[in-house]
């Protein structure tokens, strides 16, 4: 298995000058695939982080029962989710892919979205496959990003 090593920079910005948001809108059509990551959590304000995240340097998917993995050098591998190999391992196996070093490495991660229908690769039950030919997108998507 070959294993991809990063290294985080992180930047901080006051959120009175600056709101996530705001800051998300201005860079997301210049960073295509970038991804912003806010907490929700208003009762308290200790602890409130916020990520921007650019320049995925991989993924991983799910669709139509395959999970699809693309890593750093171009390299794609795919694998059908069973019972044996479950979406939970092949996201597992995904990230056991890096290694990243750096100040704020436990944030360094996978940003993304999962779908209603991706519940079907984590509980039994079913959920129709629907195939839409304009715009197909997969029951889960997530970005590895380098923060």
């Amino acid at each position: 298995m070959k294993t991809f090593t990063y290294t985080t920079r992180c930047k901080t910005i006051l959120g009175d000058l600056h709101t996530p948001v705001s800051t998300y809108l201005k860079v997301r059509d210049i960073f295509p695939q970038s991804a912003l990551m806010e907490s929700s959590d208003y009762h308290g304000s200790e602890n409130n982080r916020s990520f921007i995240g650019l320049n995925p340097v991989a993924s991983i998917g799910i669709n139509h029962g395959t999970a699809t993995a693309t890593y750093p050098d171009g390299s794609m591998e795919e694998h059908p989710i069973t019972e044996h190999f479950r979406a939970d391992h092949a996201i597992s196996d995904f990230l056991n892919h890096f290694k990243v070093s750096g100040e704020y490495n436990n944030y360094c991660g996978l940003y993304g979205y999962t779908t209603f229908n991706a519940v079907r690769y984590f509980e039994h039950i079913n959920v129709k496959d629907s195939r839409d030919p304009k715009n197909d997108a997969p029951d889960m998507l997530l970005y590895y990003i380098n923060t």
